[in-house]
């Protein structure tokens, strides 16, 4: 665990911790360059990839409309060190993030307006980053995000023309987008979902509704 806020003026905290079952102990792990707060993080098998969060308020005026860090953080437990990812193609917003065994994908929009954020992809093996193609639908948001095994599947509450579902899928071996059928969601925002192996699960928002998937 990683990152947070101790208030909205407040400084970002740049401090986390790991926790041991085997030994049931936590321990310090070294600062990071900067803080954030609000970010998303992925387990690569070697490194924790940070990427996002909110950008820290200079005032009580600031509303904190700015566009999101472009540079992520990688900690890597061996070494108990950081690193810099170089800048990304896109600004971060209200993004959700998925390792996909070989990148870093995060989809989303930006979280003050609802405006397009383009999708990107990161590839550690070669400290680089590529931009996505247009999706069906790129203001989904704030998105849930997850993996299959071949392509990452978004599902969200409200799409561009107002409240409303939708549910997409990016395959990265054709670096193509496909439309999913509509998701009978019923709440406005904060859904979960994860991949069982077989289907999609999804459930939350203030509706407390849950619906499964096949592809």
């Amino acid at each position: 665990m990683w990152g947070g806020s101790a208030g909205e003026l407040d400084p970002h905290l740049r401090d986390g911790a790991a926790y041991d079952p085997a030994t049931d102990s936590w321990r310090p792990i070294a600062d990071a360059p900067e803080g954030r707060a609000g970010a998303q993080a992925v387990w690569t098998g070697r490194e924790m990839i940070v990427w996002g969060g909110l950008p820290p308020l200079q005032g009580p005026e600031d509303s904190g409309d700015g566009p999101g860090p472009r540079v992520g953080l990688a900690y890597d437990p061996a070494t108990d060190g950081w690193r810099e990812l170089p800048e990304a193609p896109v600004s971060s917003g209200d993004q959700a993030a998925v390792w996909t065994g070989e990148e870093l994908l995060v989809v989303g929009v930006d979280r003050y307006d609802g405006s397009p954020v383009p999708g990107a992809a990161y590839d550690p093996a070669t400290d680089r980053w590529r931009t996505l193609p247009p999706a069906p639908d790129t203001s989904i948001g704030p998105p849930s995000l997850v993996w299959t095994g071949q392509r990452a599947v978004a599902v969200a509450a409200q799409g561009t023309g107002g409240p409303g579902p939708f549910a997409m899928a990016y395959d990265p071996a054709a670096d193509a987008w496909e439309q999913l059928p509509t998701p009978p969601l019923r709440g406005y925002d904060g859904y979960e979902t994860v991949w069982t192996g077989e289907q999609l699960l999804v459930w939350g928002s203030e509706a407390g509704d849950g619906y499964t998937y096949r592809p």
